[in-house]
């Protein structure tokens, strides 16, 4: 959901990707968000063979009310790592991500 809150609308090979998540996966997470009203999905008027999958109001409040989370969390794993280990991990996350990037731009 954070996703589709910070970046809108999204089909499911956009959200796989930024999610690093495989279809399989992202289709049973999206079937179950559906059922409990927290995301849409509409046909695209242009490719219907394509959905573009919206965040509902019920998942924007759950995603903005755990935002205050994000950076406790954060902090734990800074304490629990220490100050070079945590910076060191996420400098391999950006390095990760990068390279996750280039491989889909190939």
């Amino acid at each position: 959901m954070r996703i589709l809150s910070e970046f809108g609308p999204q089909d499911l090979t956009e959200i796989a990707a930024k999610a690093s998540l495989l279809m399989p996966s992202l289709s049973r997470i999206i079937r179950k968000l559906g059922e409990d009203e927290l995301i849409t999905r509409a046909t695209d008027p242009e490719d219907r063979r394509r959905q573009t999958v919206v965040i509902a109001s019920a998942g924007q409040q759950i995603t903005d009310d755990n935002l205050v989370l994000a950076p406790k969390i954060a902090g734990d794993f800074q304490h629990r790592l220490g100050a070079d280990r945590f910076e060191l991990l996420l400098d391999l996350l950006a390095e990760l991500e990068q390279k996750k990037l280039n491989l889909i731009n190939i």
